[in-house]
């Protein structure tokens, strides 16, 4: 049997890993595994108030609860912070009136 060979570049995550210590290096970051980059991806998205739903299915997770209890840890926040992302995630969607 013959192997083909394309003009694409090889992925493995291998490659991806040794490259990402790589650039750590080059940048003076403190050297971290490549996993750490899914927590970091899942906790600002979080943080910033993206669609929890959205970011539990991007992580493959099939229930938002393990997304929550997984990620919201990594959120270092005071009350104050989360009272004002409420404040404006009010005004947002808009502001509802007792008529």
């Amino acid at each position: 049997m013959s192997i083909k060979y394309f003009n694409k570049p090889f992925y493995s995550h291998d490659i991806i890993n040794l490259n990402f210590k790589k650039i750590l290096i080059k940048n003076n970051i403190k050297a971290r595994k490549l996993y750490n980059l899914r927590h970091t991806f899942a906790s600002t998205l979080i943080s910033n108030g993206a669609d929890i739903v959205w970011v539990s299915k991007m992580l493959g997770h099939k229930d938002v609860n393990i997304t929550l209890s997984t990620y919201t840890k990594y959120i270092n926040e005071d009350d104050n912070i989360r009272f004002k992302k409420i404040d404006e995630m009010g005004t947002k969607m808009g502001t509802f009136r007792n008529s």
